[in-house]
């Protein structure tokens, strides 16, 4: 049988010939850190810089939506996405229609919801006069919801347009990039 002494011995070499296994593990969680693309951008803060409530123009509002934009310029974005979501799925909806039905779902936090009709309106409509503001809002929703590939695309092709959304998408662009 060992001694107190041998098994003390024992028991420090054994913890001693962990500590090369412990700065080997060091070393590499520094390198791993130092050379992959590890993320500095908080994507919530920039949304957060980027989006903002939007108004409604008079001139959208017509007496078959005037509730669903009533309830949305109220902040009452329950109520609006009821409205919303019954104009929509209606054989006469309009583009406007849909942007805020989109925008009424950012404000309801319903991100995935957002993304998904954005999408849809690209893919649908892309030579409809309000694909930039689609675009820029379904960027916007990407970053949120961490499609930063997706996001990208969408503010690249922004930043290529002439229109109204080229500079903060190219803005945006260099503090993602």
């Amino acid at each position: 049988m060992p001694s107190k002494q041998e098994t003390r011995s024992s028991k420090q070499v054994s913890l001693l010939s962990l500590i090369p296994l412990l700065i080997l593990v060091l070393i590499s969680t520094i390198l791993f850190l130092a050379f992959t693309n590890v993320s500095k951008v908080d994507y919530d803060l920039i949304f957060d810089k980027y989006y903002s409530f939007n108004r409604v123009p008079s001139d959208y509002v017509t007496d078959k939506n005037k509730f669903a934009f009533i309830e949305y310029q109220n902040r009452n974005h329950q109520a609006a996405s009821f409205e919303f979501e019954t104009l929509v799925h209606s054989s006469k909806t309009s583009d406007e229609l849909i942007l805020f039905t989109g925008l009424n779902y950012i404000e309801n936090k319903d991100y995935s919801k957002a993304n998904n009709l954005f999408t849809w309106f690209i893919i649908n409509y892309p030579k409809s006069k309000i694909i930039d503001n689609v675009k820029w809002h379904n960027a916007l929703v990407l970053l949120k919801i961490n499609d930063y590939n997706e996001a990208r695309n969408l503010l690249i092709d922004l930043s290529k347009s002439d229109g109204r959304y080229k500079a903060n998408a190219q803005k945006l662009l260099d503090e993602i990039l």
